[in-house]
């Protein structure tokens, strides 16, 4: 997973927020550990505000904001799962034909992992940017794709970027394209199955 860029100023309010909410928590816990300490006779240690920090936002950042999102405090839509659908490309037939297309989405509320398969070669996200607006979230992502060995002749290694919005909650759509030596473009339409 690699993280991704968002809107920063919004990221940085939500960290802050999550500070503030350490300092009565953790003043709790001291209290609740002097008064454990005293009944069992042995010292406690408590825990430090930035222990309690790095606890919340660890929940946060893995747990939390899923919720937050599907309940619309949150503008990070979340892409997690398996998507299935159809490709079709520049290459050879002009977009005549569709070709069978996954993408496996691994996200937390800083990171990503954008993999995507046909069947003919595979490739990894190294880079992505999730921008959200009024008319909905937009994925944009470079990756690095590798053909299979049974892939056809004169298939090579190379890099590219998509482009990805989410039309609905479980379908997304956009395009990509190729970078240096190929100079190729397609379409992408896949839905989520999982």
């Amino acid at each position: 997973m690699h993280s991704y860029a968002n809107e920063p100023s919004r990221r940085w309010k939500i960290i802050g927020l999550i500070a503030l909410v350490c300092w009565p928590i953790h003043h709790y816990l001291s209290g609740t550990v002097s008064n454990l300490s005293q009944m069992a006779g042995i010292p406690l240690t408590v825990p430090s505000v930035l222990t309690v920090f790095y606890a919340a936002f660890w929940c946060f950042r893995h747990v939390l904001w899923r919720g937050l999102s599907w309940i619309g405090l949150l503008d990070v839509n979340d892409l997690n799962g398996t998507w299935e659908g159809t490709l079709r490309t520049s290459h050879g037939d002009n977009f005549d034909e569709e070709y069978p297309f996954t993408l496996h989405i691994e996200q937390e509320w800083t990171r990503i992992s954008v993999e995507a398969q046909t069947e003919s070669s595979r490739s990894e996200s190294t880079s992505a940017f999730l921008e959200s607006d009024q008319s909905g979230s937009e994925l944009t992502y470079t990756y690095r794709n590798r053909p299979k060995p049974s892939s056809e002749e004169g298939m090579a290694a190379h890099e590219g970027t998509a482009k990805l919005r989410l039309k609905e909650e479980d379908r997304l759509v956009g395009r990509y394209y190729t970078g240096e030596g190929r100079e190729q473009y397609g379409e992408i339409e896949v839905t989520r199955v999982s």
